[in-house]
C-alpha cells in the first residue's frame, strides 16, 4: 500500500505543477542509554487498596459524609498504612481529633509520599483540638515541596498573628472584630479599580466588570467634543468622519489619514469608557456598546485604547453586517499599521470585500498579509482564502500555489497540512477545460495520493472524515484495505504498563498514586497538577509514555477535563496519528466515554446519534459538568437558561430551575431534546451542530444562500469564525468517537444539503 502510494505521488508531481508539503522529517533515535524510561507503572500498582467487604464499607460510608458509621467498619488498630489512613480521615470527620492526630503523626513518622500530607492533616487535628504551639510545631515539620505548602504557610502566619494579638491563652479575635476596631481604611486609587475590573473581564465575570467600572469617578467623554445626535448612530457617523472613514460614497485613499482630536478627553476615563465597551460587547448589548466604543474613537488620543475601541467597534459593525465594518477596519489599518491588531485590520478588510463582491480587493489584501505579516496567526487563513477565492470562482486549480504555502507552513499540530491535502484533492478532482486524458488521469491518481494520506493517517481528524467519504466514492478497494488494516490495529492489546520516565523521580507523582488508592481523587488530582512535565516536554517521542501517563492519572481522578487537555495541548501529534496501541490509549482518554447510560438513553429518544451527542458535550464544556461560559451556558451541554426554561416546559419537568442544569442527567437530557429538534429539522449532523452553536434561523438564512453546495465547501463559507471552527471541532470528535468505539467505522456524512 505505501509503495503504491509513494508511486502515484511521483506520477502526480511529474504530471503537476506541484510540490508536495514536506513530510515529516525521521524521527532522529534517541541514544538508548540516554533515554530515562522509569518505573513501569502497570494495572496492580493503580489497584485500589480497599477491596475487602468491610474496608470498602467504611471507604463508602465516609465518602458519603457517615464518619461514624464508616468508624464500626474498621478495626480499633489498625496494622496497614492504608487502613490507618481510612480511620485517621474518619476519626477527624467524626470529629475526634486527638485520636485522628496520633494516627497522622504515626503515618508521617513512616515517610514515603504522603508523609507531608500526613504531618500537615496532623496538625490541623491539633488547632482542632485548639494545641496552638503542637500545630505550629507540626507545620514547621512540612516540607516547601508538599503540593499545600502555602495553605502550611498561611496557617503557620495566622497561629504567629493568634499569638501575638492574643496571647497564648486567649483566642484571637475574629478579622472581622479587628477590622471593625481599626475603622475604615483609605481609599483606592481609580486606576486601580481600573485594572481590578480589567482582570474580572478577563475572567469573563462581566456584569461585575461593568459594576465596578460605573463606580470610578471620571468626567464624562462628551464634555466639548461629542455629536448634538448622541444615539448610537450618530457616535459611530462621527468617528468615522475623525478618522477619516468618509460615509459610503466616499472610498478611502492612501490620502485620506485619520484624525486625531484636538482637545483628547481624559486618558483613565477614556479606560473606563473602552472596557465598559468590551464588557457590554461580551455581554450582547452591542447598541450600548457601539455608543460607547464610538466617544473613545471619537475623543480618545491615547494609541493603545483608541485602536483597541477602533478594533471592538470593527467587530460589532462586522457582526452586525453594517457596511461601515470595511471602512472601520481601513481606518484601523492605516492610523495604527504598527499595532498587533493591523493583521485583523487587513484581514478582516479583506473579508469585507468579499462581502462586497471586490474579489481581486480582497486577494490584494490578503496577499499583503501573507506578505507583511509573516508572524501573523491568520497568515495561514490568508493563505487558505486567498485558494478559496479561486475556487468560488470555479477555477480551483488556478489556487493551488497557495495551498502549496499553506502545506508546508510550520506549524505543530499538522491541521493546515490537512485542510491543504484535501482542498488539493478536491482540486484536483474536479474537471478542467481542456484537459487531456493523461492530465485527468494523473490528476486523479494525484488526488487518490493525497485522499489515502488522510484516511491512513488522520482518521481523527476532520479532514480525515471527510477524505474517507471521497475516497470510498472514488477507489473503494483503497478505503476498504485501509479500513482493514486500521480494524486490526484497533483490535493490539493495551500497553499493560506506562513508562513514567523522568517524571518517575518527582514525589508529586509517587503521591498522586497511593492518594487515587485511598480513593482520595481531589487530593490526587492536585498532586498531579504539581508534577513537573518539562522533562517529559523535550519533543522525542520520549515523552508520549510519560504524559499519556499523567492523562491516565487525571481521568483515574475523575478529571476528564485536565485528561484531554493534556492529550490535546501535548501529545497532539501523537493524537493525529493513531498508529500504535500508545496512541489508541491516549486517543481513549482524550474522547473518554463519559455519562455514556445517560447518553444512550436521552438519544435514543432524541432521535440522535449518541456519539454526536457525545461529540458535541466533549466540545461543549471538555466532560465538566460545572462548566459555565462567558455567556451564560451551563453544564454539560452548555445550554442556554432561557432555552432550558422552554425544553423544560415542553418536557414536562416539574420543579425545573436553572441551578439544575448543573446536574448531569438533566442537563444531558435537555441538551439531547435540543439537539434531538435541530437533528430532525435539518437532517444532518452538521447542520444540527451549526444551528446549536448559531441558531436554527442563522442555518436556514445559511442555506438559502448556500444550500447548493456540497457539504465541505458549505461549512468552509460558513459566515461566523466560531460556528465554522465549532461544527469542525464537533465533527472531528464524532468520527473519533466512531473509530475508536466502533471497531474503525467512520460515520458516513452526506455531501448533498437540502434547504429548511
Amino acid at each position: 500500500m505505501i509503495a503504491r502510494l509513494s508511486r502515484l505521488a511521483a506520477v502526480s508531481a511529474l504530471c503537476l505543477a506541484w510540490v508536495p508539503a514536506p513530510g515529516d522529517p525521521p524521527a532522529q533515535e534517541p541514544d538508548a542509554e540516554a533515554v530515562e524510561r522509569g518505573p513501569a507503572i502497570t494495572e496492580a500498582d493503580l489497584a485500589p487498596y480497599f477491596t475487602s467487604p468491610e474496608r470498602t464499607a467504611a471507604a463508602s460510608e465516609l465518602q458519603a459524609g457517615r464518619a461514624r458509621n464508616a468508624l464500626r467498619h474498621l478495626p480499633r488498630k489498625p496494622t496497614d498504612s492504608p487502613t490507618k489512613w481510612l480511620k485517621a480521615l474518619a476519626l477527624r470527620a467524626a470529629e475526634r481529633p486527638k485520636a485522628a492526630r496520633a494516627l497522622f503523626e504515626q503515618l508521617a513518622a513512616q515517610g514515603g509520599p504522603l508523609s507531608d500530607r500526613a504531618m500537615h492533616l496532623a496538625a490541623l487535628c491539633a488547632i482542632d483540638e485548639g494545641k496552638t504551639s503542637a500545630a505550629e510545631r507540626l507545620l514547621g515539620q512540612v516540607s516547601l515541596r508538599y503540593v499545600d505548602a502555602d495553605e502550611v504557610l498561611l496557617e503557620r502566619a495566622r497561629r504567629t498573628i493568634d499569638l501575638r494579638v492574643a496571647g497564648p491563652r486567649t483566642a484571637a479575635h475574629s478579622a472581622r472584630e479587628r477590622e471593625r476596631q481599626l475603622g475604615p481604611g483609605r481609599s483606592i486609587a481609580p486606576l486601580l479599580l481600573v485594572r481590578r475590573a480589567e482582570m474580572l473581564l478577563d475572567a469573563h465575570r462581566n456584569r461585575e466588570a461593568l459594576d465596578q467600572l460605573g463606580r470610578i469617578p471620571v468626567a464624562s467623554l462628551c464634555h466639548g467634543g461629542c455629536p448634538g445626535d448622541r444615539s448610537a448612530g450618530g457616535f459611530l457617523k462621527a468617528a468615522l468622519s475623525a478618522l477619516g472613514a468618509f460615509p459610503e460614497q466616499h472610498q478611502p485613499t492612501p490620502d485620506d489619514v485619520a484624525k486625531t482630536p484636538a482637545e483628547p478627553a481624559d486618558a483613565l476615563a477614556c479606560r473606563v469608557r473602552l472596557d465598559q465597551g468590551r464588557a457590554l460587547r461580551k455581554e450582547r448589548e452591542y447598541s450600548r456598546a457601539r455608543v460607547a466604543l464610538a466617544q473613545v474613537v471619537l475623543r480618545c488620543a491615547e494609541t493603545d485604547v483608541r485602536s483597541r475601541a477602533l478594533y471592538v467597534l470593527a467587530q460589532l459593525e462586522t457582526i452586525n453586517g453594517k457596511e461601515t465594518a470595511g471602512p472601520l477596519w481601513e481606518a484601523l489599518a492605516r492610523k495604527y499599521p504598527q499595532s498587533t491588531l493591523a493583521d485583523d485590520a487587513v484581514y478582516n478588510q479583506a473579508v469585507a470585500a468579499r462581502r462586497a463582491g471586490d474579489v481581486e480587493k480582497e486577494r490584494a489584501l490578503l496577499r499583503d498579509l501573507v506578505d507583511h505579516f509573516l508572524g501573523s496567526d491568520l497568515r495561514n487563513d490568508a493563505l487558505f482564502r486567498l485558494f478559496w477565492s479561486h475556487w468560488s470562482e470555479g477555477r480551483p486549480r488556478d489556487g493551488l500555489v497557495w495551498l502549496d504555502q499553506l502545506a508546508a507552513s510550520p506549524e505543530s499540530d499538522g491541521y493546515e497540512e490537512e485542510r491543504a491535502r484535501y482542498w488539493r484533492a478536491r482540486s484536483l478532482l474536479e474537471p478542467q477545460y481542456g484537459e487531456t486524458e493523461l492530465a485527468r488521469s494523473a490528476a486523479r491518481e494525484a488526488a487518490r495520493t493525497d485522499l489515502a494520506w488522510l484516511v491512513e493517517g488522520r482518521p481523527l481528524t476532520y479532514y480525515g472524515l471527510l477524505a474517507r467519504g471521497r475516497l470510498t466514492e472514488l477507489d473503494p478497494a483503497t478505503a476498504h484495505a485501509i479500513e482493514q488494516a486500521q480494524d486490526r490495529l484497533l483490535q493490539t492489546p493495551a500497553p499493560q504498563s506506562l513508562h513514567a520516565g523522568a517524571l518517575g523521580r518527582d514525589p508529586h507523582l509517587h503521591a498522586a498514586i497511593e492518594l487515587l488508592r485511598l480513593g482520595l481523587k481531589a487530593e490526587a488530582a492536585r498532586e498531579i497538577s504539581a508534577v513537573d512535565r518539562s522533562p517529559a516536554r523535550s519533543g522525542s517521542d520520549a515523552g508520549h509514555e510519560p504524559l499519556t501517563l499523567i492523562a491516565e492519572l487525571y481521568s483515574r481522578a475523575g478529571d476528564l477535563r485536565a485528561a484531554h487537555a493534556v492529550v490535546r495541548t501535548e501529545l497532539r501529534g501523537l493524537l493525529r496519528r493513531p498508529a500504535s496501541s500508545l496512541a489508541l490509549r491516549a486517543a481513549a482518554l482524550a474522547y473518554p466515554l463519559a455519562f455514556r447510560e445517560q447518553i444512550a438513553r436521552v438519544s435514543e429518544g432524541a432521535a440522535v446519534p449518541p456519539d454526536l451527542l457525545q461529540a458535541l458535550m466533549r466540545e461543549e464544556s471538555a466532560l465538566d459538568p460545572h462548566a459555565l461560559s462567558p455567556t451564560g451556558a451551563l453544564g454539560l451541554t452548555q445550554v442556554m437558561p432561557s432555552t432550558a426554561r422552554m425544553l423544560a416546559r415542553k418536557l414536562k419537568l416539574q420543579g425545573y430551575q436553572t441551578v439544575k442544569l448543573l446536574d448531569p442527567d438533566l442537563n444531558i437530557r435537555i441538551g439531547g431534546a435540543y439537539l434531538g429538534e435541530l437533528y430532525a429539522r435539518f437532517q444532518h449532523p452538521a447542520l444540527a451542530l451549526a444551528s446549536y452553536n448559531a441558531g436554527p434561523g442563522a442555518v436556514s438564512g445559511w442555506l438559502k444562500v448556500r444550500g447548493s453546495l456540497p457539504l465541505d465547501a458549505f461549512v468552509e463559507e460558513i459566515p461566523l469564525d466560531e460556528t465554522r471552527g465549532y461544527v469542525k471541532r464537533c465533527l472531528r470528535s464524532f468520527a473519533a468517537y466512531q473509530f475508536l468505539y466502533s471497531n474503525g467505522r467512520m460515520p458516513a456524512l452526506g455531501q448533498t444539503l437540502a434547504a429548511r
